[in-house]
């Protein structure tokens, strides 16, 4: 209960501070651009529809799997065993923000990717839905795997290619086999540790388009101080803080600023 309240309160600061709604008062053209063509705008897509009926059919879906969790664990689903549809409800990129990162996707015609943290291979799909992206992903629980690698297969996405292994030990080796680096989705160890850890690996493959995308940036204390260590790192020119997800983006053009939108 107390970590409900204090996730509360950090959304409730966040409300109060956070501005630029639809980007009003942004002064930067690109972060302009950026909120109002892609944050602040609809997607109309039919490969949308494949992954909404993937995630129908995870909700319906009752088997149980015993999880190995490698990270900060599950704020709501407790023990070992766990549904496939309690995960998919509770574990999974939401809707919103899956439909954010699908059109960021497009937008910045992404083609090398990284996902740390596949889970039921949700947050996946709406990276490489398009075919257009080779998306390596990586999954620490076994089981999780093994779901998610079937319904890659199934709906023919040889583009994503999904690891099992602790993110320490396989990460290295994806990162060996990329030249530079487009897109990475940090999405699976919420400990500030490892996920600054992860983020100082990626930085050797970046170039100046290159896009990094954080969940669950105020998931703790721990993690909100990861999110602030990003941010200020001196290779980062601008962030974008949407309370679920943070952004991060790597032009040298820009000026060094933190925007906080309401979203």
């Amino acid at each position: 209960m107390q970590n409900k309240i204090k996730f509360a309160l950090r959304y409730f600061n966040y409300l109060i501070k956070s501005k630029y709604y639809y980007g009003h008062g942004i002064h930067s053209p690109f972060v302009y651009q950026f909120v109002r063509s892609v944050i602040f705008t609809e997607t109309k897509n039919k490969a949308l529809k494949v992954i909404n009926k993937t995630v129908k059919k995870y909700k319906n879906n009752k088997n149980i799997v015993f999880i190995e969790d490698f990270g900060a664990g599950s704020k709501t689903l407790k023990g070992k065993s766990r549904k496939i549809s309690e995960i998919v409800r509770n574990s999974s990129t939401r809707k919103k923000y899956g439909k954010l990162i699908f059109r960021m996707v497009d937008y910045f015609q992404i083609k090398n990717a990284i996902e740390i943290g596949t889970s039921l291979g949700i947050g996946s799909l709406y990276i490489g839905i398009s075919g257009k992206v080779q998306l390596h992903t990586i999954e620490g629980d076994k089981s999780l795997y093994k779901i998610a690698k079937t319904t890659f297969e199934q709906l023919n996405l040889s583009n994503i290619i999904a690891y099992n292994g602790e993110f320490d030990k396989v990460l290295p080796t994806v990162l060996e086999k990329i030249n530079k680096l487009d897109f990475v989705y940090f999405d699976g160890n919420h400990k500030s540790k490892a996920t600054l850890n992860y983020f100082y690996q990626c930085l050797d493959k970046i170039h100046n388009e290159t896009v990094f995308v954080f969940d669950d940036i105020y998931w703790s204390k721990d993690m909100k101080f990861a999110w602030e260590q990003i941010k200020s790192h001196p290779s980062v020119q601008v962030s974008i803080d949407l309370f679920q997800i943070g952004i991060i983006f790597f032009k040298k053009e820009l000026s060094k600023e933190h925007y906080l939108i309401r979203y």
